[in-house]
């Protein structure tokens, strides 16, 4: 059984308690955070972490260097993901950086709070909401993009970061799913602002980085299959 989403936090409590420590090697974590957080929750771990993989077919290399979308954000526009820390981060690297462009892919029910709250920090000419966008066209934002800033309460795994890191961007985020492995994390706002800057100082990455590959997904389940 691979664990998904939240199932690891405490308020799925009914779903942990089917789960038993006896069994733990039949349990698969998308990450090494995510296994962590279940077993706080349930009082053991899953025996195996395999984490997703991107296809190959997905990943370029030698991608222009003419990128002029300063910070990326993608998500869904919801609690969970913590925009507020983003615009806050945002707003706070704007004050050194004054011409900063950033970009916000998504919708959902927090967006005409969060455009509010943007426009109380000054931000009406920084941020583009480029509203809900389908998969080829965020990869090619992705492309088009020097950081990704992800700053999530909670990811399992936080397939995004994968993809961002295997477009180019290099990473700043909330210490969630796999962002340490691609980029730097950090829990507050100012901090994530000054992980923001020093990204953004070093030259543009034109190269993908590949946390995973599918490939190696895919040979981590067959193994763990082949050893029943």
């Amino acid at each position: 059984t691979t664990l998904m989403g939240q199932d690891v936090l405490p308020g799925n409590g009914l779903f942990l308690r089917r789960l038993s420590g006896e069994r733990s090697n039949r349990l698969v974590a998308l990450s090494a955070f995510q296994n962590e957080i279940f077993e706080q929750n349930a009082g053991f771990g899953a025996g195996h972490v395999i984490p997703w993989g991107i296809p190959a077919r997905e990943i370029q290399t030698g991608m222009s260097s003419a990128r002029p979308i300063d910070v990326l954000g993608v998500g869904s526009l919801v609690a969970v993901k913590n925009w507020d820390m983003w615009l806050e981060t945002i707003a706070a690297v704007h004050t050194s950086m004054p011409g900063l462009r950033a970009m916000l892919i998504g919708d959902g029910p927090e967006k005409s709070r969060l455009m509010r709250y943007a426009g109380r920090m000054g931000l009406e000419s920084t941020v583009e909401w480029a509203g809900g966008l389908s998969r080829e066209e965020v990869l090619l934002r992705m492309r088009q993009a020097r950081v990704l800033l992800h700053t999530a309460r909670f990811e399992s795994y936080g397939f995004v970061l994968a993809e961002a890191a295997a477009n180019g961007c290099r990473i700043v985020s909330t210490p969630v799913g796999i962002a340490a492995d691609p980029g730097g994390t950090a829990s507050e706002a100012p901090r994530l602002a000054e992980l923001l800057i020093n990204a953004l100082g070093r030259p543009v990455q034109n190269e993908p980085a590949q946390p995973y590959s599918v490939n190696e997904t895919a040979s981590a389940y067959l193994h763990l299959y082949a050893g029943r």
